[in-house]
């Protein structure tokens, strides 16, 4: 056999390699799933970073995604990206930024080395936030982390410690198992913030009722 007949199907070869490797992918679909949202997306893309940012999606460093960015796209591929959210954590008087795809607030506070005793609470909005309720995906979130405080509650001759994360006086009191009724006079007043710890005197009048014992 001839050299000639040898190299014609070698650079025949060659020339069909090397011209899959120029011309665009064919079109796929693939599903693409965010945020508990899946849909459908027909693309040429390469690979699953180019097929994500084809959807609108621009890729950080923290975000977690399923198969890896620079895997192969395949027809009837299933892609997940999870999106990391900026959180800022206030709490003890520092401004604490972390980058997560984690949804729970708790775990926001283990990624960030910060601990949450049982009488404190978390504002998301300004609202208390069961530390262990997700939230939804934003691109940016405010978590405060509210730090409880003693409260000394006397009342003739009893006395009363109580520890609350609540923003005033009345607010801890009652969630604390208090009430009292109209003609009660609370020193000081009901309304007073929760700043730190704080003793109050109660002078019963008609009736004075309390829920825990």
């Amino acid at each position: 056999m001839s050299l000639r007949r040898i190299l014609i199907p070698v650079i025949i070869g060659s020339l069909i390699g090397l011209t899959l490797l120029l011309t665009p992918g064919r079109s796929k679909t693939v599903t693409i799933s965010v945020e508990g949202q899946s849909f459908q997306v027909t693309t040429s893309a390469r690979n699953v970073s180019d097929a994500l940012q084809e959807a609108g999606f621009m890729l950080q460093q923290e975000d977690e995604v399923d198969p890896s960015p620079t895997t192969q796209l395949k027809d009837g591929m299933a892609i997940s990206l999870t999106q990391a959210m900026q959180v800022s954590l206030l709490t003890d008087g520092e401004n604490i930024q972390i980058r997560t795809t984690q949804r729970i607030p708790a775990i926001w506070l283990a990624q960030a080395g910060l601990s949450l005793n049982e009488a404190d609470r978390i504002l998301i909005h300004n609202q208390p936030h069961p530390p262990e309720q997700a939230v939804p995906f934003q691109q940016e979130i405010t978590a405060q982390i509210r730090r409880a405080v003693s409260v000394t509650l006397q009342s003739g001759s009893e006395t009363w410690v109580i520890n609350t994360s609540a923003p005033t006086l009345g607010q801890g009191l009652w969630e604390s198992g208090f009430s009292f009724s109209v003609s009660d006079l609370l020193i000081p007043a009901s309304e007073t913030p929760l700043n730190g710890a704080l003793s109050a005197r109660l002078v019963p009048g008609v009736v004075h009722t309390r829920i825990l014992g």
